[in-house]
Formats: C-alpha cells, structure tokens, sequence
C-alpha cells in the first residue's frame, strides 16, 4: 500500500491513525457490529486524543476492514460512505437499536431526564427518532445543521420482568430456533431493531453482522429470546426508613381524642429544651399565642386563658409518622 504525502507532520499522523486501526481492531475482535460502525470508529479516535473528520472516518473504517480481508463489510462501508439507504435503515447513521444519550450539539434541556434511549427509526435530512427508556420518543439531529445531538454507548436495554420486547433488548437463540448459525452460531446475541405486533422481530447478530427476521410470538413459536441479564425486577415496595422521636399535643375533633404535631421548627426548640431539663418548662409561641410546655406535667397551658392540653414525646413508625404529617397539612380527612 503506497500513501501519497505532502510533508513528515502529515506521514506521522497517517501512520499513527493506522496504529490506533490495529488497536480498534484488537479491542472489538469478534464483534462485526462495531467494527463497522464509523461512530464507534471516531469515537475510538477521538477518545485516544486524534482529530478525525466525517470523510476521514469513512476512509479509514474502509481501510480497516480490508487490512482484515473483510471485503463484503469494506463493500458495506463504501455503501455506507455514498449516502445509500434501504427501506429499513440509513447506513450513514448507527444502527437501530443503537442506544444512546445526549451528546456533543445536545440542546434540548431536560428532554431526555438523563436517561438512556434507543434509535428505533431513521429520519430523512439527517434525523434519527430516539425512544428514550421512560417512555418519549423524540427526533434528533444526526448530520442535520452540521450537528449530532447524540452519542452512542453500550448500555444494554432493560426490561421488566414479564415486559414487552422492545428495540435495542438484547436476544438469543430461542427454544424454536431452526436457522443454522445465521446468528454466528451457538451463544451468541443479537439485538432487536424492528418489532411488529404479528409476532415479528428484526435482529442484528453481533458476532457477525447478519440481520433477519424471527419468530417472536408467531405461530405460537419463538425463534429468540430475550438474554436474561436483560430483565430486571419491579422495584421493591418501600421499606421503612427508621422511626421519627416526635412531639404532639392531644386535640379533640368530633368528640374524639387526636394526637397532632408540632411544626418543624416547635419540634426542633421543644426537643432542645427537653434535653437540657426533663422537668422543665419550655415558652413557645404558636399562632402568635403564647404557651407553656411543662415536661413534668406533659402538658401545655395557654398563657392568656389557662386553657391546657395534655403533649406527649412518642416515637411513630413511618407509617405513623407520614399519616401524622397528611392530617396536618390536609391532605386525609380526619375520621
């Protein structure tokens, strides 16, 4: 191979690209989806401190793949570099089911909540549709006004158990399978980039790049199944978080007797003058009222017109405790 050159500044850079090709070769051997991702492919680059353009990429993922004897793949690339598209994918874009966060031209605040989403369709201009893992689905610039509002990362899709399959879940071999290796052979997974609601899915095979469609619920067979590392569990019922040391007084609503709260800023001044006397007696001020907190007794007299209440320092679950604060700011009827 014979590289034309215009100065030793430019012969050093080739020569260190092709460097950082045997590098990016050795890291993703045995995964075809990767190799012949021009992203993943500057990303590489980019991440080992190289600059590297759009056409660069292409030029050089085609010269990688044929430093490998990988000619069908180069074939792909060169496709990929003019711009072709087939009735399901864009091969200038990552493939569906790529997933992906908000990258380096993202300008859309909070739309994404930070979370992860999954390509599931390419737009024209330059656009490809995201469905992110809580649920929205949004189009997003990938070459439209020079800018890519996403990066790709390798974050396996999840599911709950008993979920749905989805785009970007991560498959195998099922318990119908009866297609020879088409998948690279035994073990190997593939990723969902198509569903239908006939019982269809479209899946890319890792190991060697190969997409078809299977079995998902069709005639009641399953060419694939989702790998299990896939599910997750629902998230467990809260637990009790500890108990709460709280100061109450007791009303009466309806002839019934009801222990309330104090406010915060009661709680923290009552607990701060019990643990300095026990037996003591606290001045505090509610509703622009005046009272007395007497430890001893438990109780608290209204200072203007002697009225008194029992109070109680009593420790509430969090049960107890959240039913407690709902009373107080109306937010359950008092029965």
């Amino acid at each position: 191979m014979f590289v034309i050159v215009d100065n030793i500044s430019e012969l050093s850079s080739f020569f260190k690209k092709q460097v950082l090709l045997i590098k990016f070769a050795a890291q993703f051997a045995g995964d075809m989806e990767k190799l012949n991702d021009a992203l993943v492919l500057r990303q590489f680059i980019e991440d080992m401190g190289e600059d590297v353009g759009d056409d660069e990429v292409q030029g050089l993922l085609r010269l990688l793949l044929t430093m490998m004897g990988l000619e069908a793949a180069a074939s792909l690339a060169a496709h990929a570099a003019a711009g072709s598209s087939s009735a399901e994918e864009t091969y200038s874009y990552p493939p569906l089911g790529s997933r992906v966060r908000r990258g380096r031209d993202w300008k859309w605040g909070p739309q994404d909540k930070g979370d992860v989403g999954t390509i599931v369709s390419h737009e024209k201009g330059g656009c490809i549709r995201v469905e992110w893992d809580h649920g929205a689905s949004n189009g997003y610039r990938w070459g439209a006004e020079n800018a890519r509002d996403l990066k790709v990362v390798n974050e396996p899709r999840k599911l709950l158990v008993g979920g749905s399959i989805k785009v970007g879940v991560e498959v195998k071999r099922g318990k119908d399978w009866k297609w020879n290796d088409q998948d690279g052979g035994s073990g190997n997974n593939g990723v969902v980039y198509g569903t239908d609601e006939k019982g269809w899915v479209s899946v890319r095979w890792k190991k060697n790049g190969k997409t078809n469609n299977y079995r998902y619920g069709k005639e009641g067979c399953f060419d694939v199944e989702v790998v299990p590392s896939v599910f997750e569990k629902p998230a467990a019922p809260r637990k009790q978080t500890g108990s709460h040391m709280c100061w109450q007084w007791k009303d009466k609503i309806d002839e019934k007797d009801l222990w309330r709260l104090f406010n915060e800023d009661l709680q923290k001044t009552i607990e701060a003058a019990y643990s300095k006397d026990t037996k003591g007696t606290q001045k505090v001020q509610i509703n622009n009222t005046s009272y007395d907190v007497n430890f001893k007794k438990m109780e608290q007299k209204n200072v203007s017109s002697n009225n008194v209440r029992s109070i109680r320092r009593k420790e509430l679950s969090q049960d107890e405790y959240e039913l407690a604060v709902a009373i107080e700011i109306g937010q359950m009827d008092i029965k």
